[in-house]
């Protein structure tokens, strides 16, 4: 076998090497991705204030809806940005098209 390999010429040789190796590097960069998957940690449940009757349960629930209401408000701040920034680019195309409109064709021309 390996006097037939040496009796290849190189491009036949190169051929096989990358029809051998091409696969076997992708099966081993791929191999990571077919392990079972770590499960996750289940989440901690609250119950400190378990043994306090109705007024635990209120702090518990005031608590939870807080944290609701603080991710709420960070939401509410992101899409508030990105209707400003977007807001902007509108406005710059809309200049830039104006501008463009100017130099092309007559000046009076208004969109």
């Amino acid at each position: 076998m390996f006097a037939a390999l040496a009796a290849m010429p190189l491009p036949d040789l190169a051929a096989l090497a990358l029809a051998v190796a091409c696969p076997l590097a992708l099966a081993i960069l791929c191999w990571p991705m077919f392990r079972p998957r770590p499960k996750p940690a289940a989440p901690a449940t609250e119950e400190p204030y378990r043994g306090l009757g109705l007024a635990g349960q209120w702090f518990t629930q005031s608590r939870t809806i807080a944290a609701g209401l603080e991710r709420q408000a960070a939401a509410l701040r992101l899409h508030h940005n990105a209707a400003t920034h977007l807001g902007a680019l509108d406005h710059e195309i809309d200049r830039l098209w104006r501008d463009t409109r100017a130099v092309i064709g007559d000046g009076n021309v208004v969109y």
